[in-house]
């Protein structure tokens, strides 16, 4: 195992992509200021930001598995996407080989006052999936109304979302239960 200390350090991972389709393969750029090497997994502290595909990832941790072609951040996770939505989760796993992403406990602001939050979330090709999530346009803190549901798809190609076992709350109480909703946006 070695290691490099105390300084910026700009990692550019060639990113293979074995994918089906032929696609331009993309680069990553880590920078952190502590990268170790560890059975051919890079493990990465202390400042960690990445660019990736247009988008910016900042955390404390991650970790770079060069065989299996992903990288897992951790801790005070932020993603800025391409158009500058911001999304905050304690974990998020990148898969390279097909550019899926899984979320754990993540937070964002949907529109400019509408905020969502889940246990766990997903997105890969055009589907975003959702578990465990709440959303709402008041309060963060102490919402008048909230959606909650135990599942909800989101397809990016025609707009729509499915939610499954979906519930509306005033002020922390179960008022409606619906055990499927069909939304287009």
């Amino acid at each position: 195992m070695f290691k490099f200390n105390k300084i910026i350090l700009s990692v550019i991972l060639a990113a293979t992509l074995a994918q089906a389709e032929s696609k331009e393969a993309k680069d990553i750029e880590v920078y952190a200021k502590e990268v170790q090497q560890d059975n051919g997994d890079a493990i990465i502290n202390d400042g960690v930001v990445v660019e990736y595909d247009g988008s910016i990832f900042r955390a404390d941790r991650a970790k770079y598995s060069f065989d299996k072609k992903y990288l897992n951040l951790s801790g005070n996770v932020t993603l800025i996407d391409k158009s500058g939505k911001r999304i905050r989760a304690k974990e998020l796993r990148l898969d390279l080989g097909d550019n899926s992403v899984i979320l754990k406990d993540f937070f964002t602001l949907a529109q400019e006052h509408i905020w969502f939050s889940s246990t766990k979330g997903s997105k890969k090709e055009q589907l975003i999936t959702s578990k465990n999530a709440l959303f709402s346009s008041c309060s963060v803190d102490n919402p008048d109304w909230m959606l909650g549901f135990n599942k909800a798809i989101y397809d990016t190609e025609t707009e729509i979302v499915r939610f499954y076992d979906a519930k509306v709350y005033i002020k922390k109480i179960p008022v409606f239960y619906f055990p499927y909703i069909y939304v287009p946006l």
